[in-house]
């Protein structure tokens, strides 16, 4: 797939891709160059709902962090006893 530069230098990434890869409006990537290629990279560094870097846990392309992580395992306990 070809894209052209905008007048700022920037190219917009096909929704296609950032579906596939789970990357949101405002995402931070990391951007390197290889070999003479920019090379785009999706950062995995932050819990998808605190944004917390400490403590994550990854599955698929979506990390979550402990604190998260026992907060939902709490409120499903916590349902499960009222039900």
């Amino acid at each position: 797939m070809q894209r052209n530069l905008d007048g700022l230098g920037r190219i917009s990434i096909p929704k296609e891709f950032r579906d596939e890869l789970h990357i949101d409006s405002h995402e931070n990537l990391d951007v390197t160059v290889q070999e003479g290629r920019i090379v785009l990279s999706k950062l995995n560094s932050s819990c998808i709902f605190c944004g917390s870097t400490e403590g994550l846990i990854s599955h698929g392309a979506y990390s979550i962090c402990n604190q998260c992580r026992n907060e939902i395992v709490e409120k499903g306990t916590q349902k499960m006893k009222i039900s």
